[in-house]
């Protein structure tokens, strides 16, 4: 009898495990290069002497059409549990930070550049970027139509993880929200199961980011040697470091790209997407990641350095005195 009642007991954790909804990732919209282009909405900046192009989503979000599509598109995912973060309020919160501190520059005054789009992830912090492409058309009978195109953007790598497009039935209405909304529900199911897909993957295998480890003329070189007692290791400088970043990793995977007396990169590591040790849990971004590499490196080696956010997904430590 008992027997049987553990095993009854098992089934139902079993089916309770399964009736539980997957988790959903963060998700925040936002207009293609392409209609920014097409409604004029770009800024352009010289890097090098080169001239180059990019989204002014502060423009876009202003022009009513393109503000409704993506309330269209934020309400069909809002069915599906998804934590929605609104772009033109994450815009509104960069711009008080950049009015606070226009510049973001290392101690040594070395500037730090970052595109508009690393500044405005950096704020919101979302698992996944959606890039909305729409057109509005008339067909022969005067009834209109939408076209669009949704593809969904790891926000710390920038990988395609899904893709979706498709075409509206005609409606007399000519109202942008309802012309979207109705197209987009169409095909909505499949791409947001690649969503939920691509998420829970991370949950398992960790989140990618990408570390560079340079140093200062002052530092040391990586393949100086040095013993470290947390890892009982006495070895060169970078076979510490990787020693530190096979530790800490999500399931203990990381690829070291290159690695030499002066610079070591590694290219991805997969990182757990929450600090555990927080109360509640704190995400995992490359900056705050790779600050416990920062502290072990002066706790434990007594090397001083200096850490460099690249976005969400990236994140550049420089090693010595300044």
């Amino acid at each position: 009898m008992k027997t049987l009642n553990l095993i009854i007991a098992a089934l139902f954790l079993n089916l309770f495990a399964f009736a539980q909804p997957a988790k959903k990732p963060s998700i925040m919209v936002i207009p293609s290069k392409t209609i920014c282009k097409s409604n004029n909405c770009m800024k352009s900046t010289t890097v090098y002497g080169e001239t180059k192009e990019y989204p002014d989503y502060r423009k876009a979000v202003e022009i009513e059409e393109i503000k409704l599509a993506i309330a269209s598109i934020n309400e069909a995912f809002s069915t599906y549990g998804f934590n929605l973060i609104s772009l033109e309020q994450k815009l509104n919160i960069l711009e008080t930070e950049e009015a606070e501190n226009n510049a973001i520059a290392s101690k040594g005054g070395e500037k730090v550049t970052e595109s508009d789009l690393d500044k405005l992830k950096a704020v919101a912090r979302p698992d996944i970027i959606i890039d909305l492409t729409f057109s509005i058309k008339e067909n022969d009978q005067g009834d209109y139509f939408c076209t669009f195109i949704l593809e969904g953007l790891d926000a710390y790598t920038g990988a395609s993880v899904a893709q979706g497009s498709g075409t509206g039935k005609p409606m007399i209405s000519k109202n942008v929200g309802v012309l979207v909304k109705e197209a987009v529900l169409k095909y909505i199911d499949n791409f947001q199961n690649l969503l939920t897909n691509h998420f829970v993957g991370m949950l398992t295998k960790g989140r990618e980011i990408k570390v560079s480890i340079k140093r200062f003329p002052s530092g040391p070189e990586f393949d100086t040697e040095y013993t470290s007692k947390e890892l009982a290791v006495t070895d060169e400088l970078k076979v510490i470091i990787e020693a530190w970043v096979a530790k800490n990793a999500k399931n203990g995977a990381f690829a070291t790209t290159s690695s030499s007396a002066s610079k070591i990169d590694f290219d991805p590591i997969n990182i757990p997407l929450f600090d555990e040790t927080k109360t509640p849990p704190k995400a995992y971004d490359a900056q705050n990641w790779t600050n416990g590499l920062k502290k072990f490196l002066k706790k434990e080696l007594q090397i001083e350095s200096t850490l460099e956010p690249m976005g969400l997904g990236k994140a550049i430590l420089i090693i010595g005195d300044k």
